[in-house]
């Protein structure tokens, strides 16, 4: 399994493997969906927020 494999649309920010540039790089690739489909500053960094709540 490749070690920069990270799975968010499933469960936030959940990672196979810690990789910091791929989650980096998924995190990037989220936010620009979002934008694309015109959700606020203030809508994303509540998704993200919400998704922080299960990491730990």
């Amino acid at each position: 399994m490749d070690r920069s494999t990270v799975t968010f649309s499933h469960h936030p920010l959940q990672t196979t493997h810690t990789h910091p540039k791929a989650i980096i790089k998924k995190i990037k690739e989220e936010f620009m969906q979002l934008r694309h489909k015109g959700e606020t500053i203030d809508k994303i960094t509540g998704i993200f927020l919400d998704k922080l709540k299960f990491c730990g």
